[in-house]
């Protein structure tokens, strides 16, 4: 039996063939600069992103007291305001082993004590590799892929990309695809 989220976005969702494994970027200041400027969330989301919004899902080390916070996203594009980047770092193979091993990962850095936007990512990506199963084509190592993630935005903001006008605020968020080693959305 398929597992269902308790979301009408997960219902529309739920036909996509290939899926995506993010690394989400954001800004503690919305315009990074700077090294630790940033905090960190894995989203899921379809390969193909050729309908408007693009639906998705989101797992973030959540709040002052820890906990993992899953949600729904109406577009991984633009998820929110602070939102700078998206990283593809893995092909989903099995949706749902991925899902419910975030869930058990994030029991798990729980117990450990896993309280920092890094830390947690760390502990997924670990829980993620030591399954094996969920992802096929993957770029798992922690620190490889958030300092690729910081060169990327610290660079995409000193050519300007994050100076926005109103409306631009809201458009599609630079994504780099790690794997085939291209840049999808400048």
């Amino acid at each position: 039996m398929e597992h269902t989220l308790r979301s009408k976005i997960y219902t529309k969702a739920k036909f996509w063939d290939k899926y995506r494994l993010y690394l989400g970027v954001y800004g503690f200041n919305n315009v990074p600069h700077t090294e630790g400027d940033f905090h960190w969330a894995l989203i899921i989301g379809p390969k193909v992103e050729k309908n408007s919004p693009v639906v998705g899902f989101k797992f973030v080390n959540y709040g002052i007291h820890w906990r993992m916070k899953e949600q729904a996203v109406n577009d991984i594009r633009y998820d929110c305001q602070s939102m700078v980047a998206r990283i593809v770092i893995a092909k989903v193979a099995d949706r749902v082993r991925l899902f419910d091993l975030l869930r058990k990962g994030a029991d798990r850095a729980y117990h450990d004590d896993t309280k920092t936007f890094s830390g947690w990512i760390e502990a997924m990506l670990q829980t993620i590799i030591d399954d094996g199963k969920c992802v096929g084509t993957a770029e798992l190592d922690f620190q490889k892929i958030t300092a690729f993630a910081e060169d990327y935005v610290i660079n995409k903001a000193r050519a300007g990309r994050y100076e926005f006008k109103n409306e631009e605020r809201f458009l599609p968020k630079p994504t780099y695809d790690l794997l085939a080693g291209k840049e999808l959305i400048p």
